[in-house]
């Protein structure tokens, strides 16, 4: 602790202020009736050495983490903490560490008939953490001695350790019922992915029943602010702020640092140059208390790498192995990648994005294409993407994009004033229909025109409002194929058009429309690495994104159907 405080050990703001808590409260508890018993601090730690084997002894950080919550007591002897919010990053053994502590709960800890529950998402991620406390009563001589495993799975999704009338058992939060339960510790795994506290809460409930109760809980960092984690890390937070009084909660939170400016504008994370930067290696280890111990520095490296290079990876890297909290979307393209992949070799017109696009609709007549359509109504664009993949008469793979929108829509004068819209409409990029509504029969009319000048191999569709349109297409003689917008059908075409513009794999010729909208583009992502786009919740706004939408369907066409006669990489 002391080498946290003179910094000879880099932590993050709030790690140090839980540091500087205990040092207080070592000062000043007593006038709360608080006093730290070291014996029963050292006697868990003594438990992992000696009888809970969890590989490698107690880190530093895990020292830290038991000691207060086994060493704190109120005047009573009871313990003094009775939640424990614990947030380090993916790979430094939180899991393990709390199956140690279950294990010594259901066995070692002098409560009668004591409850021990592991609750997590689902019963494949409780039993993540079941299966470590099997592991370690397996390769413990002693542990095997006095506990008994009942109705174990080969997955370890069900089943219990028993030690006498104490029990330990994984759990769902999905569940729908719990049969009065008196747990002595709960241990809730993955906090960032529970969706509320409802069983969390039954379980909770059942504390009236003990003396010293405990709630662990452990996660990686988040992406949603609207969850119960990140409830719980704002609580965490003013707690060891000193802004919320509580002396039941112990919070280890794990983060990197913003500079003192930023810190000053109320901004938590990394914001400026002079912030803590996620890729400077100096830093890992205030997110990564098992650095180059438990987790090894060459792991990270691939992480940062994955995540500089595959598509959907930053936040889930940045989340899961640096502590920093995202929402669940981000610029998608930068502008520099989509810039360098605007034009091909040899470009007659690169530079100028209508004769280029002048160009190629004489150079491509006849060619096979597969196409992407994006359907607006009153707010958004109707865009028609065509992607041309590499083939007799086409020596580089080609992407060209059509608009439509009404010509009376007052939320369009935003994009008039500052992006060029006019233009768009002048040079053709863009059409403007009658009314306050897409004309619909003008957009079929169009399509089926270029339907004649180009092989259309099959056109993708989102269904909203789609119905007629499709249906008149078809009767036209074109190959639809419903493309819908959720992660099941956009995932792996999100990643396709990512990978093909990071490897310059494709020319799109600067279209202004197709730019502005990619560069509005923004992926949203359910935290396991499924992928969709995010629309603005205001319909008004003016981040569109209709055409990128249409150009990611038709370049994942021409993914899933690479030859005529060959299957493809994927099918919706």
């Amino acid at each position: 602790m002391l080498d946290v405080l003179t910094g000879n050990i880099a932590v993050g703001r709030l790690v140090f202020l839980a540091v500087e808590r205990f040092m207080n409260d070592l000062r000043d508890g007593h006038k709360r009736g608080l006093y730290f018993d070291q014996g029963s601090a050292v006697s868990i730690i003594m438990f992992f050495r000696d009888v809970a084997f969890i590989k490698k002894p107690l880190l530093p950080y895990e020292q830290f983490i038991v000691a207060n919550l086994y060493g704190w007591k109120n005047s009573d002897g009871s313990r003094r903490f009775r939640e424990a919010y614990i947030e380090v990053a993916k790979g430094n053994r939180k899991t393990p560490l709390a199956a140690g502590i279950g294990t010594y709960g259901f066995t070692s800890d002098d409560e009668p008939a004591a409850e021990v529950y592991i609750v997590a998402p689902t019963k494949e991620q409780a039993a993540i953490c079941f299966k470590d406390a099997v592991g370690i009563r397996d390769e413990s001589p002693a542990l095997r001695k006095k506990v008994k495993k009942y109705g174990c799975t080969n997955k370890y999704t069900s089943g219990n350790l028993s030690c006498g009338s104490s029990f330990m058992r994984p759990i769902a939060a999905d569940r729908d019922s719990l049969d009065g339960p008196r747990p002595h510790l709960v241990i809730v795994d993955e906090e960032h992915e529970h969706k509320d506290r409802q069983v969390i809460g039954k379980l909770v409930a059942g504390f009236k029943q003990r003396k010293q109760p405990l709630v662990f809980k452990i996660t990686n960092s988040g992406h949603d602010r609207e969850t119960i984690c990140w409830e719980d890390h704002e609580y965490s937070r003013r707690v060891l702020e000193g802004i919320v009084q509580s002396d039941t909660l112990f919070a280890y939170v794990c983060h990197l640092d913003t500079c003192p400016s930023c810190l000053s504008q109320g901004k938590e994370q990394p914001s400026c140059d002079d912030c803590d930067n996620w890729l400077d290696e100096d830093v890992w280890i205030k997110v990564n208390p098992a650095l180059d111990q438990i987790i090894q520095r060459e792991y990270l490296r691939t992480q940062v790498h994955e995540a500089l290079t595959k598509a959907g990876q930053l936040n889930l890297v940045q989340r899961l192995n640096f502590c920093i909290w995202t929402q669940s979307i981000e610029r998608f393209i930068a502008p520099d990648a989509w810039r360098a992949c605007a034009w091909e070799p040899k470009a007659v017109h690169a530079g100028d994005p209508l004769n280029w696009f002048q160009d190629k609709l004489i150079a491509l007549r006849g060619r096979k294409c597969f196409a992407g359509l994006d359907l607006g109504v009153v707010n958004d664009f109707t865009c028609f993407a065509a992607f041309f993949p590499k083939q007799t008469g086409v020596e580089f793979p080609v992407l060209l994009l059509w608009s439509w929108a009404p010509q009376h829509v007052d939320h369009h004068k935003v994009l008039k004033e500052r992006y060029g819209y006019d233009d768009w409409v002048r040079n053709g990029f863009l059409k403007l229909t009658p009314g306050n509504v897409t004309d619909y029969t003008a957009v079929r009319e169009d399509i089926q025109a270029l339907s004649r000048q180009f092989q259309f191999e099959e056109l993708a569709y989102d269904p909203q409002y789609a119905t007629e349109i499709v249906q008149n297409l078809q009767r036209f003689g074109l190959t639809m194929v419903e493309h819908r917008q959720g992660t099941r059908s956009m995932t792996l075409p999100i990643k396709d058009f990512h990978r093909s513009i990071m490897g310059k794999e494709f020319a799109h010729g600067m279209n202004p429309v197709l730019t502005f909208m990619v560069d509005n583009l923004v992926v949203e992502s359910d935290g396991k690495g499924n992928l969709s786009c995010h629309k603005p919740d205001n319909p008004n706004s003016a981040r569109k994104i209709d055409g990128a939408v249409a150009a990611i369907m038709a370049r994942g066409r021409a993914a899933a159907n690479p030859t005529p006669t060959r299957p493809g990489i994927y099918r919706l």
